[in-house]
């Protein structure tokens, strides 16, 4: 198995506002794509949240960009 690097980018206008930033990403080591954002999310390596109904903080897909980076 090829050690791969997936770029989890933040595209939220909202978000990168909130945190005072033009622009977001962090690096990850992972075997596929979904499992990059399963260590993302499991690892809140997220710089801000949103809040769901029930008060828990999370981090929607739809607000970032994951792809292939490198391998």
């Amino acid at each position: 198995m090829f050690i791969k690097k997936y770029r989890v980018r933040l595209i939220a206008d909202d978000l990168l506002n909130e945190i005072k930033a033009s622009e977001w990403h962090r690096d990850i080591i992972a075997g596929s794509i979904e499992s990059a954002w399963r260590k993302f999310v499991a690892q809140r390596m997220a710089p801000v949240f949103r809040f769901q109904g029930s008060g828990t903080h999370v981090s929607f897909p739809l607000d970032y960009d994951v792809h292939l980076e490198s391998y």
